[in-house]
């Protein structure tokens, strides 16, 4: 146990794969750097780390133990540094952050990189104790595993659809339900958080998406019922909504967007380390999309609409 003596939740890296093949979590062992004062979290494509206590602006504290996990198959490449982003943000306010994706991750952020899938019961308990055994408590989870099969409906296999659902809601479902225990545990203070990482493609449909829209669309739903349910044990549970991110290669990437730019991995880190700290937010979803789910597709594509405002 820290200092403090509470418990934060476990959170996973974000990692978005295309449909083509799918990879697995698991730990890599950096230097530890856990504090005293440090609060824990974890999750798919996890991080957990130590946290010094000091205090951040519109943070309501530091939590010494972090984790994500991250599955990913495809052009992982958004979702790679997505991750690690929100591993080196904890880490920079002195948080022992631990890391568990399918594959292993060499990041210096992180106190230990974990090798494990923990889509599957026995891989989300493995990571958990891993936190509480680097870091002695869990503090906060962060939820950001995927895989994104590209093809519609009609061509999306049958292990596609599997491999999109078990990634996103297969991982909650399990990491969330080994880490709650401990994470309202840690109620005697403000409890615990889980950030789950979900997508603009949730609430706004996209050509070739079908299986990671119905995933994710899942996953915002599970992070209601969790906020609902387990409020009352001190733990909050919210999520964030990115929309393009990096976009390099993309033709056109920001075009939708009316801040005209695609966003970055370091601004979806931003809005998760304030959403694991924000005492009186739970059961909200923060699009972090650059104003994409405000504007209406007319105001881009009508003439008379452009002319009064690009």
């Amino acid at each position: 146990m820290t200092a403090r003596g509470r418990a934060r939740g476990l959170h996973p890296a974000a990692a978005t794969h295309q449909v083509r093949p799918a990879a697995r979590h698991r730990l890599v062992d950096p230097q530890a750097r856990a504090g005293p004062q440090g609060h824990h979290r974890l999750g798919h494509g996890q991080t957990a780390r130590a946290r010094r206590r000091r205090r951040h602006p519109g943070l309501a504290r530091r939590h010494p133990g972090t984790t994500w996990h991250e599955r990913r198959a495809g052009d992982r490449a958004p979702a790679r540094r997505s991750g690690r982003a929100i591993g080196r943000a904890f880490a920079a306010d002195g948080d022992t952050v631990v890391g568990v994706a399918l594959e292993e991750v060499d990041e210096p952020a992180f106190t230990r990189s974990l090798v494990l899938d923990c889509a599957s019961a026995e891989g989300a308990e493995a990571a958990v104790e891993a936190v509480a055994d680097v870091a002695g408590r869990l503090d906060v989870v962060v939820l950001a595993a995927a895989v994104m099969p590209v093809a519609p409906i009609t061509e999306t296999t049958d292990a596609q659809w599997r491999a999109a659902l078990d990634a996103v809601l297969g991982t909650a479902f399990a990491v969330s339900r080994a880490a709650l225990p401990r994470l309202a545990a840690g109620r005697q203070a403000d409890g615990g958080a889980i950030v789950a990482v979900s997508s603009v493609n949730a609430f706004l449909a996209a050509p070739g998406l079908p299986a990671y829209a119905a995933a994710k669309a899942g996953l915002e739903g599970l992070v209601r019922q969790l906020a609902l349910e387990y409020g009352p044990h001190g733990v909050r549970v919210n999520a964030v909504a990115p929309g393009m991110i990096g976009g390099e290669g993309v033709p056109d990437a920001a075009a939708g967007y009316p801040l005209g730019r695609a966003g970055t991995a370091e601004e979806v880190a931003q809005a998760v380390r304030f959403l694991a700290g924000a005492g009186f937010v739970t059961g909200t979803v923060l699009p972090v999309d650059g104003g994409l789910s405000i504007a209406s597709p007319a105001a881009f594509l009508r003439e008379d609409l452009r002319g009064r405002w690009i």
